[in-house]
C-alpha cells in the first residue's frame, strides 16, 4: 500500500446512492462527502483496510449528489441522533474549497435541527462558521504533535498545527461545542516532559470541550512505507511500532493523567466500536 502527496490528486466526480450509513460508532449515521482523501497522512490505515489498489491521496471522488441525498434522507434523522461527518475521509479536505459538497450538507442539517459531529485536520472549517453557530453540532481537530516540520511529514496536505489550534480557538469563541482528537499517538512524542506540558498546555489554551486519545494502528507494511514518506523525520516516531496492547494501556493512561493535571477532560475513545467491515461499509455509501 503506497500513500503518495508529491503531486496534484485525480480529481473524479461521482453519484453516490445514499448519504447517510447506519454505524456502530457513537454516531447514529455516517456521512462521507468524499472518497479518498488528500490530506496525504503517511499513518492513514483506511486503504489498509479498504484494501484500495488506488494510490491513496492520489484521487479523490467528489460525491455531487449527496446534499440533494441527504435532503430526501432527513426524516431518518431523529432528535437524539447523531451523524458524523467524515468518519473515514476528511469532509474539509482541499477540494472542498472548491466543490463546497460538505457545507451544502451541514447546512441542510443545521437548518434541519439535527445534530452532526465533524472531526477535521483543516482550517477550511472556518468558511462555514456561520453555519456551524447556529447548528447542534461538535468540531474537532485531530491534533498529532505541535511540532510544524514533524506535522507536514506526516500530514503533508493538513492544515499546520498552529493554524488548527487557532481554528479551535475561534470557534470555541464563537460559542461552538470543540473537542481535540489526539491520535495517533506516538509515545516517543512525549517523553520529553516540557513537550508533554507545551502540548497540553496548548490545547488547554484553546478551551476544547474535551479531548480524546488514540493508539497509533499498525498495518502490514506500514513502517517501510512511513519510512520512505517521512524521511529523517522516521526516526522520531520510529519506536511506536511493536507496542503491545498493555504498554498502549500504559501509555494512552499516562498521557491522560497528564491532560487532566492540565485541566483538560478526557473522553474515551470510540474507535475500539469501529470494527474494519464497518469501515468498508462506511467507505462505500
Amino acid at each position: 500500500m503506497v500513500i503518495m502527496h508529491a503531486q496534484s490528486p485525480e480529481i473524479q466526480v461521482s453519484m453516490a446512492k445514499h448519504a447517510l450509513t447506519k454505524t456502530g460508532l457513537a454516531f447514529t449515521f455516517a456521512l462521507n462527502p468524499y472518497r479518498g482523501c488528500e490530506h496525504g497522512c503517511v499513518y492513514c490505515y483506511a486503504p489498509y483496510v479498504l484494501k484500495e489498489q488506488r494510490q491513496w491521496g492520489r484521487f479523490v471522488e467528489v460525491k455531487k449528489n449527496i446534499s440533494e441525498l441527504l435532503l430526501g434522507e432527513l426524516r431518518k434523522i431523529r432528535s437524539c441522533d447523531v451523524v458524523g461527518i467524515g468518519t473515514v475521509t476528511d469532509a474539509y479536505q482541499p477540494s472542498e474549497k472548491k466543490f463546497g459538497v460538505t457545507r451544502k450538507c451541514i447546512e441542510l442539517l443545521a437548518n434541519a435541527g439535527k445534530k452532526f459531529v465533524i472531526q477535521t485536520k483543516s482550517a477550511l472549517v472556518l468558511r462555514d462558521i456561520e453555519i456551524l453557530a447556529k447548528a447542534r453540532c461538535e468540531v474537532g481537530f485531530t491534533i498529532t504533535t505541535l511540532d510544524s516540520a514533524l506535522a507536514a511529514s506526516l500530514e503533508p496536505h493538513a492544515s499546520l498545527p498552529d493554524e488548527r489550534l487557532h481554528a479551535l480557538k475561534v470557534l470555541s469563541d464563537a460559542g461552538i461545542k470543540t473537542f481535540v482528537f489526539i491520535g495517533p499517538v506516538f509515545p516517543p512524542l512525549f517523553e520529553a516532559r516540557d513537550v508533554r506540558n507545551a502540548f497540553f498546555n496548548a490545547i488547554a489554551d484553546v478551551k476544547p470541550a474535551y479531548v480524546v486519545f488514540d493508539k497509533f494502528r499498525e498495518r502490514t507494511g506500514m513502517l517501510e512505507h512511513m519510512r520512505l514518506c517521512m524521511g529523517e523525520h522516521f526516526s522520531r516516531i520510529e519506536k511506536s511500532f511493536g507496542y503491545t496492547p498493555e504498554l498502549w494501556t500504559k501509555e494512552i493512561a499516562a498521557l491522560a493523567s497528564d491532560a487532566i493535571r492540565h485541566g483538560l477532560i478526557v473522553q474515551a475513545s470510540e474507535t475500539e466500536k469501529w470494527d474494519e467491515g464497518r469501515q468498508k461499509d462506511l467507505y462505500l455509501s
